[in-house]
This record gives C-alpha cells, sequence and structure tokens, in this order.
C-alpha cells in the first residue's frame, strides 16, 4: 500500500527541504490544501508541483478550502452559501490540474434541500473534471453522510475517514463501519480522546488495530492510500521534523502490516 503525509505536518522550514524529507522518510504521495493562507508553510501549487514532480512523489488528496464558522450556510440559502459552492467547484478545477484524485470537503450544519442540491451541483461538477468529492467525518456531520449517501448515488460522492475526528468527536465510534463501502481516503493521526491534536500514535489513542481490521475487509483496500495528516499540535521537544517523519512511516509501516494479518485470517 502508499504511504502519504501532509506536506505541511507542523514544522515550518524551507520548502524545498520539506519535501526533500517527506521523500527520504520513504513516503509516497502528498496530501495538500487548496487554502491560499497556508501556501506560506508549504509553497502556492505550482510550487509543490514543481517539487513533487523533481522528487516523484504523487499527488492524492486535496482538501478544501474553508472556514468552520461558514459551514452552516452551505444549507442556507442566500450568497454565502453560493459562494462556498464556487469556491469548492474552484478547488475542483484545482485539484484536475494537479493531478488530485480527491476533493476532500467539510460540509456542516442543519440539512436542507438546497444544501443538498449544491452538493448534487458539486459532484455533478466533480464527475465533468474526474476528481471524486470525499466528504469528511466531523463533529456533527455523521447524519449528513448518511442522508447524502442514501440520496445522492454517484462513484463522485465518497467518504474521507478522519481516524483522529472519530476519536475525540461525541458520536463519532463506528463512522468508519458505517460508511466503509464509501471509503476512498484517509486522514491518519492520533489524539488522546478529548482534543484534536492530529498527533503521533504515541502520544493518542486511536484503535489502529480496530481501523486496520476494517480496512483490510474493503475491495478497495489496496488502491487507498495511508495518508497521516499531522499537524503536531501535542508534541515534545526530542520531536524534530525529520524524528516525526521517520517515526510517522514506521506507523505506517505498521499499520499495513496489520492490515495484512486480517486480510489472511
Amino acid at each position: 500500500m502508499k504511504k502519504g503525509i501532509s506536506n505541511f505536518f507542523g514544522y515550518e522550514y524551507d520548502y524545498n527541504q520539506i519535501y526533500k524529507d517527506i521523500k527520504n522518510a520513504g513516503f509516497d504521495c502528498i496530501m495538500s490544501s487548496s487554502d491560499k493562507n497556508f501556501f506560506y508553510q508549504t509553497g502556492n501549487m505550482k510550487f509543490q508541483a514543481k517539487a513533487m514532480k523533481e522528487l516523484s512523489l504523487l499527488p492524492d488528496s486535496l482538501h478544501s478550502t474553508y472556514k468552520t464558522d461558514d459551514l452552516p450556510y452551505f444549507f442556507k440559502s442566500g450568497l454565502k452559501g453560493y459562494k462556498m459552492l464556487c469556491s469548492l467547484k474552484r478547488d475542483v478545477k484545482i485539484a484536475q490540474k494537479y493531478g488530485y484524485k480527491f476533493l476532500v470537503v467539510h460540509l456542516e450544519g442543519e440539512l436542507s434541500t438546497i444544501g443538498v442540491n449544491r452538493v448534487k451541483k458539486l459532484v455533478e461538477f466533480g464527475e465533468k473534471h474526474n476528481v471524486i468529492i470525499a466528504i469528511e467525518n466531523l463533529i456533527a456531520n455523521r447524519n449528513i453522510l448518511a442522508y447524502l449517501f442514501e440520496h445522492i448515488k454517484s462513484d463522485y460522492l465518497r467518504f474521507c475517514f478522519d481516524a483522529g475526528h472519530e476519536n475525540c468527536f461525541a458520536g463519532q465510534m463506528g463512522v468508519l463501519e458505517q460508511f466503509a463501502d464509501k471509503l476512498v481516503c484517509l486522514h491518519l493521526h492520533s489524539n488522546d480522546g478529548a482534543s484534536d491534536m492530529h498527533t503521533l500514535n504515541k502520544y493518542g489513542t486511536v484503535n489502529w488495530n480496530r481501523i486496520a481490521r476494517v480496512l483490510a475487509s474493503l475491495k478497495n483496500c489496496d488502491d487507498i492510500v495511508l495518508n497521516y495528516e499531522l499537524i503536531m499540535r501535542y508534541r515534545t521537544e526530542k520531536d524534530t521534523a525529520q524524528s516525526v517523519l521517520k517515526e510517522c512511516f514506521a506507523q505506517a509501516c505498521e499499520l499495513e502490516e496489520m492490515i495484512k494479518k486480517y486480510k489472511q485470517n
């Protein structure tokens, strides 16, 4: 299985060196964000594409631009919701241009006909540009995921599983099993069960054996990249950028071995 990591993993230093360090640690793929506010950490999309090509790193998933406080407006009539849809369509075009297969989207709010119709338009736009829309599990969007997957039948509407979110947000446990048949990409990281730390396994309580068992049961298991979305909101002075990359890659290899064992049983 291929292994990936977010191009920002909690450490800000020379752009070129970041990608070299990611490659040297053993990773195959990159997760990135379309949000220009983060380009100071990773370089703009054009730079990212150049650096990745030179190092044979593959683009996998692109996170859409969003503001948490604005998310409920997507399901309401008005200009804000319309602009959010336009922003997501722009991100689909960015994903297509730079070779990302999946656009990871945050959706949260009160279900409405206008919001569902916007999702349908986004999915149709994604299909037109050959970019899959992957909805991520958040604090309180489980009902939205369930409704959309039941009422929008498209291979271009899928699921992005965030392991850390499931571990620390109330009512999330079992979300992987519930939507496993829609899974196409992962956000792997750990936390203490109380806050969204986006940290290494050793600092958290995520049950990786359970996740490995579910992943092993999927028909498309081998196609899913083991992607780590680290931000390292919790770390110690001993956790340097290079040591974090090394340990994260080791975690990915351990998870792959768990998955292989469950496949054999």
